[in-house]
């Protein structure tokens, strides 16, 4: 990627995260319940057994209420580990919020490294990002970990994207990966080709 594109790059994310702060609490909690509803009404969710998700920082839509609904309909709930110094992360089953303490970035990670991971069986990843084009490529928040997760992982990804983090095309390297799907307050979109 050239420097011009790199910067355009920064410069979305900037201006993302200023939107995201923007949207007031109210309207923030309807639209993270709306984005829920959607998704555990697709077949995806229906069928998945073991699901990837994150903890959601304070930009990002709510994934606890996510968490939440996939121990009620009996899913493997698994939460990535960080490793910041080799920008990797491996993805482990909680069973409970009290096995989550604060890692990279003060977002909420498992405890335990010891273990079996899950990332050969994770059946829907759930992606997070600031901005999304209908490729589905995603602007995250620059650290390149799923970037480099799903270049060695093949799980079904979808992000939760409010319409107005949709932009007609982002910028994008040769190391970026689509997702698969796209949850909106109006329904599910598969990413066009």
């Amino acid at each position: 990627m050239n420097r011009g594109a790199r910067k355009l790059k920064q410069k979305l994310r900037i201006d993302a995260k200023e939107l995201l702060q923007t949207i007031n609490p109210s309207e923030k909690e309807q639209m993270a319940q709306s984005l829920y509803t959607q998704l555990i009404q697709t077949n995806l969710w229906k069928e998945a057994h073991v699901i990837g998700i994150t903890n959601a920082t304070a930009l990002e839509w709510d994934t606890m209420r996510i968490v939440e609904k996939g121990w009620i309909d009996n899913k493997i709930i698994v939460m990535p580990k960080v490793n910041h110094l080799q920008r990797t992360m491996q993805f482990y089953q909680i069973e409970s919020v009290h096995e989550l303490e604060k890692g990279y970035g003060n977002i909420l990670e498992p405890k335990l490294t010891e273990g079996q991971n899950w990332n050969e069986k994770i059946d829907l990843l759930v992606v997070p990002g600031l901005l999304f084009d209908k490729r589905g490529y995603r602007l995250g928040f620059g650290g390149g970990f799923y970037d480099r997760y799903l270049a060695q992982h093949d799980p079904v990804t979808i992000s939760l994207v409010a319409t107005y983090q949709l932009v007609t095309e982002l910028p994008i390297d040769a190391y970026d990966v689509p997702v698969d799907y796209m949850i909106t307050e109006h329904g599910c979109l598969r990413r066009e080709d």
